[in-house]
């Protein structure tokens, strides 16, 4: 049995709570927020939890062996370093950190610690994804030409990182784990129409080492919430849509033609291929659920991260890279390996 903590009691903390509570080889035995309102409102909902203010008092106890943080950004690095300081696995929502140099030395003293320290990205863990992932690496889809991501909705604002950081972590890691190929340059364009310090709205792109390319749109200022991903391939092409939960996956019998034909006027032109649309069943499992528990198999099972290796790192750098083109009007900018 994995005697956790949790540190952070505010949007997303209530969600792990209940999932590694859920877990039959998790007990959760106290709760902290620096905010006590909040703590206690959530040791109340738990039938009674420990609850304290300070985090400190959780990594003191020896008794607990893990922590998850769902605390704001800007607190990561500390409180990530403080708890694998004290001998204790983590657990943190994304992103690691606030930049990809706070994330080299946290993965690398979790390394040298020979402590799990796993990030939540969450989607790694959704049936849709995993089921587009096996899509592709079966070669349905043809060569990959590009993917494709829109992730916006009106609100909610931040005013600890840009639209980016917010959004667009969960699209790369995605991106990550489909292509398995490494970034290599990136550029970025945003805006602010809020008066706020970070952009309220971005577009970037992305190079990866094979050729493919990765476009992203991130805002928080459209009328409409839109989560979909186009994977664009040579021989069909495939849509994720986190909207629609009863039919995530569209696989569509698309694509151009590469053969040249010429017309009655004499012009030539390629031809577009119109197919069927395939909708296959994907059954519905709570990803956060299976997160958590590939967080409790990594510490209790000795597998380490192997649920998402080195993805965490890469997206911190991509980030990274993005926001270095974000301040440079969209120079391209290399990624850090």
């Amino acid at each position: 049995m994995l005697q956790m903590g949790l540190i952070g009691c505010g949007h997303w903390g209530p969600n792990l709570a209940r999932n590694f509570i859920l877990n039959r080889r998790t007990c959760l035995t106290r709760v902290c927020d620096v905010n006590s309102a909040k703590a206690k409102d959530l040791s109340v909902r738990l039938k009674g939890i420990p609850w304290t203010s300070r985090y400190e008092e959780i990594l003191d106890d020896k008794q607990i062996e893990a922590v998850a943080v769902a605390t704001p950004l800007p607190s990561h690095y500390q409180i990530v370093k403080d708890a694998l300081s004290s001998g204790k696995h983590v657990f943190v929502e994304k992103p690691l950190s606030v930049n990809y140099k706070a994330s080299l030395e946290l993965t690398s003293l979790a390394v040298r610690s020979n402590l799990v320290l796993m990030v939540g990205y969450v989607f790694l863990f959704n049936c849709a994804i995993k089921y587009a992932k096996k899509v592709i690496l079966d070669g349905l889809l043809g060569e990959i030409y590009y993917i494709h991501s829109v992730r916006s909705n009106l609100g909610p604002i931040r005013t600890d990182s840009n639209c980016l950081s917010d959004l667009a972590s969960h699209d790369i890691a995605i991106m990550l784990y489909w292509l398995g190929q490494n970034p290599v340059t990136v550029n970025a364009n945003g805006a602010r129409f809020l008066g706020n310090p970070f952009d309220d709205v971005a577009i970037a792109q992305i190079t990866f080492e094979n050729g493919q390319r990765g476009f992203l749109h991130t805002s928080w200022l459209d009328p409409c919430k839109l989560r979909q991903i186009t994977v664009v391939g040579s021989n069909k092409m495939l849509l994720f849509d986190d909207m629609s939960p009863s039919e995530p996956i569209k696989i569509y019998d698309k694509g151009v033609a590469k053969e040249i034909f010429y017309d009655s006027y004499g012009s030539h032109r390629m031809a577009v291929r119109t197919g069927d649309i395939v909708i296959p069943p994907i059954t519905p499992e709570e990803p956060l659920f299976n997160e958590c528990e590939a967080f409790v198999a990594a510490v209790l099972d000795d597998r380490g991260n192997e649920a998402m290796g080195m993805i965490p790192l890469k997206v911190d750098s991509t980030l990274q890279a993005m926001d270095e083109s974000l301040v440079k009007n969209g120079k391209l900018i290399e990624v850090k390996s």
